[in-house]
Parts: C-alpha cells; structure tokens; sequence
C-alpha cells in the first residue's frame, strides 16, 4: 500500500493506492491520521511519500514516518522518471513534475502539454523523449478574484459559477464574465500555440479548477483530475526500484 500525503499552498489532500492501483484520496487533513492507523491495522507498514510545496510541520513528519515501511520526501536534488531542464531545478514544484509525470504514463512517447488550474494555473511542457522543459505559471480564478476586490474600493469579492456570458449587465457579471473568460482565453490560446507547434501532442488538464471549463474548450483535450496523484504514485514506485 502507497500513502502519497501533497502538501500544496492552501491545503493538504492525500490518497491511498492499492498494490492494483485502486486509489482513494482525502481532503481533510485532520482525517489522516486516523485512516493512516486503519490502513496499517489492514497491511502492516505502508510506504508513504510526503510530497508539495507548502509548509510541512514536524508532527505530521514525525506521525508519517512512524507508520512507514518505505519513506520518501520531496527534497533538492530529487531524480524522477523525467529529465528535468528548467534551471534552477530546485525552484521547481513538485507538483508540476509529477503532473507531467502522471501524463507521460498515460501518453508515452507523445509531446505534452499539461495544465493544472489550482490556486495558480501552471502550464507545463514534456517533450516525446520525457524531458520537462518548463512553463508558465499564471494566476488562477480565485487569485483574479481575489486580486480585483483587494486592489480596487468598491469591486466586491465574487465566486467562480459554471455558467457565465460574454457582456455583463452589472458590475457583478462584468467582474465574473471577465475573469472566467480571461482564464478560458488564456487556456485555449496556450493549446492553440501548443498543436501549431505539435499536431499530434497530447494536453491534458487536471487541478481543482478545470471542472469550470469543461465542455468550453476543444473535445480532444483530456481531463483527469487525479493527474498529480498519479504522478506521486509513479515517483514513488521509481524510488522504490532504484
């Protein structure tokens, strides 16, 4: 059994994965630890891979490792199934790797272009020979919404919604039809610059905030929200190898 525990800027998310890949993941951190003493209980130690780019406290280090059987964290000078060309290499997020690590699983051999709409939208490019070249990060919805309410008297603060138009009639569809359409824009433009270059290349959008977009970009683009998990997943087996 893989414990994969992604620490990332605003929350902690983890998911167990059975030695047939069946996957389960949680949300609520403060579920952890009692599913982690319920897993061991059912397969002994479990081989645990602490992983993100947030803060990690000490405790919940301290609690993995004391349930582990095989223990990876994320760390500098880190190898991964992909090489990595983007300078400095440290700089670079764990979750953008294993997000392109996921896709090249499920398109080896293809160029990708792999998107993650999060609190920041990442754009993400692997070559077909398995080399991460780098990207683009952008901020995401939340962060424009966010952006035009702090920066701004009287702009309120305002949700994203599934459904929005193109010419508002108040201020509150104005702000809502301008910062959604300036993410899908945005996002389709990329994959527009991204199949000039790469006609038979493979996009594959994940992250929490891909499921407003939906239906409103071309039918070929492959969704799957559990991209970065996958990613993990595959890291950890390479390390559990080697």
């Amino acid at each position: 059994m893989n414990l994969l525990v992604d620490v990332g800027n605003t929350r902690l998310k983890y998911a167990f994965v059975r030695d047939n890949g069946e996957m389960r993941i949680g949300f609520r951190p403060a579920d952890l630890p009692a599913d982690l003493q319920t897993v061991y209980k059912e397969t002994g130690p479990v081989d645990i891979f602490l992983a993100g780019s947030g803060r990690i406290p000490g405790e919940l280090r301290n609690l993995l490792r004391s349930f582990a059987g095989f223990w990876l964290e994320s760390a500098p000078g880190m190898r991964y199934p992909v090489e990595i060309a983007y300078e400095p290499a440290d700089t670079l997020g764990i979750d953008r790797i294993a997000a392109c690590v996921g896709a090249r699983k499920l398109f080896p051999g293809k160029e990708l272009l792999v998107i993650d709409s999060g609190t920041a939208v990442t754009y993400n490019f692997l070559t077909a020979d398995g080399v991460f070249k780098g990207g683009d990060i952008s901020p995401g919805v939340l962060l424009r919404f966010r952006a035009l309410h702090d920066y701004t008297d009287k702009l309120p603060l305002l949700q994203p919604e599934p459904v929005w138009g193109i010419c508002g009639g108040n201020t509150g569809e104005a702000i809502r039809n301008g910062v959604m359409n300036g993410m899908l824009f945005e996002i389709d433009r990329y994959i527009m610059e991204f199949r000039q270059d790469h006609p038979q290349g493979e996009v594959v959008l994940t992250g929490g905030n891909r499921l407003y977009f939906e239906g409103k970009l071309p039918v070929w683009i492959r969704m799957n929200k559990d991209l970065v998990f996958n990613g993990l997943h595959e890291i950890l087996e390479f390390y559990k190898k080697v």
